[in-house]
């Protein structure tokens, strides 16, 4: 699945109701939030939610996050719950 925009308190609860299917199939899940522009505390929430329902049967994968979203990431410590994990893609221009 691709992210485009922002996740924000907005639309969290939207985008946890279109991954509720993914998450009950179970398995990796890999996101490529190369388009994401913006991310707030309720998109952060939103992604420990996915991680949280992926918990037994999988991993989420955040792929190619932009410099700012990474930073956010990082900031939080998201990436060090143990069943997320961000791919870095190549460095930005």
């Amino acid at each position: 699945m691709r992210l485009i925009g922002e996740l924000d308190a907005s639309n969290a609860e939207e985008f946890l109701d279109a991954l509720v299917p993914q998450i009950d199939e179970g398995g990796d899940l890999v996101l490529n939030i190369a388009e994401l522009t913006f991310i707030d505390s309720m998109g952060l929430r939103s992604l420990l939610r996915v991680a949280t329902g992926l918990e037994n049967t999988g991993k989420l994968f955040l792929e190619s996050p932009q410099r700012a979203v990474a930073r956010t990431i990082e900031l939080v410590g998201l990436e060090q719950t143990p069943n997320i994990a961000v791919v870095r893609g190549p460095p930005d221009s």
